[in-house]
C-alpha cells in the first residue's frame, strides 16, 4: 500500500463562480500542505470579481467551467492525476488534510471516499447541524452512500467509468455521483479526517430555510427520484440577502409540507421505511422543528401568524407520517409473528416425523 501511495498523483479540482473572497485562502492552504497536490485545477464559470486572476497567481490551472457538476467534469477531463479530489472554494483544509485523507484512502483500498466536516463558525447551532450531517454520512454509507460535493476523493478511472457527474441534475448530483461510483468500487466515509467548511449559505439563507431545501433533496434521494428542477432557488456563486429571509421562511415551510407529502407517497415498499435514511430524515425534521421553537429569538427573522400556521401544518403532517410508520411497524410485527408461528409449527411437525420414523 505504501508503494501504491507513493506512485499515486493527485489533482485537486475546484469549481468556482465569483469566489475572490475565498479562493486565495484555499489555494494558500493547498500549497502549504504536508503533501502538496500534483495539480490544482480551477474550473471557473465566468467570474467577474478577479477569481481567475487570483487562481493563476497561486499557481492553479484555470479552465472554463459551469455549474458545479459541469466544472468538476471539465476539470476531470484535463486532469493528469491518478486520484481526483473535488473541493469547493470556501473550504479550508488543515495542513495535514491531504496527507491524512490519502493515507486512509490507500490503507482502506478505497475507490471513492469522503470525510467528516466541521463548521467554520462560533455558533453552537452550526456545529450541531454539521455533527448531524456527519452522523448521516456515517450511518448511510453502507445503505445509500452520500458525500458532499465539496469533499469527494475518487480514482480517475472510476470517474471515467461512471461518466462523471450527471450535469442534468440541479441538486444532489454529488450523492448521485458517489452512489453510482459505489456500485463498481469501494466507498467509505473516512472518519479520521475532517474538513473545515464555510457556513456562509446558512448565514445568508437562515437555518430552517436551508435545512428544508436539504431535506427536500434528501427525500428525493431516499425515494430514488432524480432532481431535475426545484420549487426553490439554490444558486451557485450567489447568496440571498438577509432581508429576504422572512419570505424564505414561508416558502421553506410550504416546501417542507410538500416534501413530507412526496415522501409519504414515495414509500411504496416496507424496505424503504426500514432504511436508516428514513430515521435520519425523521430526526432531522424533528431537530429543525425543535430548533425553530427553542431558538426563535436567535433567528434573524420573526415568525408571523401565517408562518406559525404553516409550521403547525408541517408538524401535523410530520406527526401523521410518524403515526403511519408506527402503524406499518405494527403490521409488519404481526406478519413476522405469524411467520414465526408457521415456522415453529413446521419445525414441530418435522420433529414429530423424525420421532415416528425412529420408532
Amino acid at each position: 500500500m505504501i508503494e501504491i501511495q507513493s506512485r499515486s498523483t493527485l489533482t485537486v479540482i475546484i469549481p468556482t463562480l465569483n469566489e475572490a473572497k475565498y479562493i486565495g485562502s484555499l489555494l494558500n492552504a493547498l500549497n502549504q500542505q504536508t503533501r502538496i497536490p500534483d495539480e490544482i485545477i480551477v474550473a471557473d464559470a465566468g467570474s467577474d470579481d478577479g477569481t481567475r486572476e487570483i487562481a493563476v497567481q497561486h499557481g492553479a490551472i484555470v479552465i472554463d467551467g459551469g455549474m458545479p457538476a459541469v466544472g468538476r467534469n471539465q476539470g476531470a477531463k484535463v486532469a493528469t492525476g491518478d486520484i481526483l479530489l473535488f473541493l469547493d472554494a470556501d473550504v479550508l483544509p488543515a495542513p495535514t488534510f491531504i496527507e491524512a485523507i490519502l493515507d486512509a484512502f490507500h490503507k482502506k483500498n478505497l475507490d471513492t471516499a469522503t470525510c467528516l466536516v466541521q463548521a467554520i463558525s462560533d455558533r453552537y447551532l452550526d456545529h450541531m447541524l454539521h455533527e448531524a450531517t456527519n452522523a448521516m454520512l456515517i450511518v448511510s454509507q453502507k445503505i445509500s452512500p452520500h458525500a458532499p460535493g465539496f469533499a469527494i476523493l475518487v480514482r480517475r478511472d472510476i470517474h471515467k467509468l461512471i461518466n462523471g457527474f450527471n450535469e442534468d441534475l440541479v441538486l444532489a448530483e454529488d450523492h448521485d455521483y458517489v452512489s453510482r461510483a459505489s456500485r463498481i468500487g469501494r466507498f467509505a466515509v473516512i472518519r479520521a479526517v475532517r474538513l473545515s467548511v464555510s457556513v456562509r449559505r446558512l448565514e445568508k439563507e437562515g437555518t430552517l430555510p436551508l435545512a428544508v431545501k436539504y431535506l427536500w433533496a434528501e427525500a428525493h434521494v431516499i425515494i430514488g427520484k432524480p432532481i431535475y428542477s426545484t420549487p426553490f432557488d439554490y444558486q451557485f456563486g450567489k447568496h440571498e440577502l438577509p432581508d429576504q429571509m422572512e419570505t424564505n421562511l414561508s416558502q421553506s415551510l410550504i416546501t417542507l409540507k410538500r416534501m413530507l407529502a412526496e415522501v409519504s407517497g414515495g414509500f411504496q415498499r416496507w424496505d424503504d421505511l426500514l432504511s436508516s435514511q428514513w430515521d435520519i430524515v425523521r430526526k432531522t425534521v424533528d431537530l429543525q422543528l425543535t430548533t425553530t421553537q427553542q431558538h426563535a429569538a436567535s433567528l434573524k427573522y420573526s415568525i408571523n401568524v401565517r408562518q406559525a400556521r404553516l409550521l403547525a401544518d408541517v408538524a401535523e403532517a410530520y406527526a401523521a407520517m410518524t403515526i403511519r410508520v408506527a402503524q406499518l411497524s405494527v403490521q409488519q410485527a404481526e406478519v413476522a409473528t405469524r411467520r414465526a408461528t408457521q415456522l415453529r409449527e413446521l419445525a414441530d411437525s418435522v420433529q414429530e416425523d423424525d420421532i415416528t420414523q425412529a420408532s
